[in-house]
C-alpha cells in the first residue's frame, strides 16, 4: 500500500478557506500525478481548502 500525506494546495489570502489559481493548477497537477500512479481513493479533513485540493482527483473517472 502506497500512502501520500498533503495538506492543502496554496489559499488565497482572503477569503482563506478557498484555493488560490495556483492553488486549484497545483490540485489539478496533483490529480493528473496521482490518477496516473493508478491512485483513486482519497480521503481528506472537512476543512474546505482540502476537499477542494483533492476534489480533481474524486472527479476522475473510476474514482472513490
Amino acid at each position: 500500500m502506497i500512502v501520500f500525506v498533503l495538506r492543502h494546495a496554496d489559499r488565497k489570502p482572503e477569503p482563506a478557506d478557498e484555493l488560490s489559481p495556483a492553488g486549484i493548477e497545483r490540485a489539478k497537477l496533483l490529480s493528473r500525478m496521482l490518477g496516473e500512479s493508478g491512485i483513486r481513493t482519497a480521503f481528506c479533513s472537512d476543512a474546505r481548502r482540502t476537499q477542494l485540493t483533492v476534489k480533481p482527483l474524486q472527479e476522475l473517472p473510476g474514482a472513490n
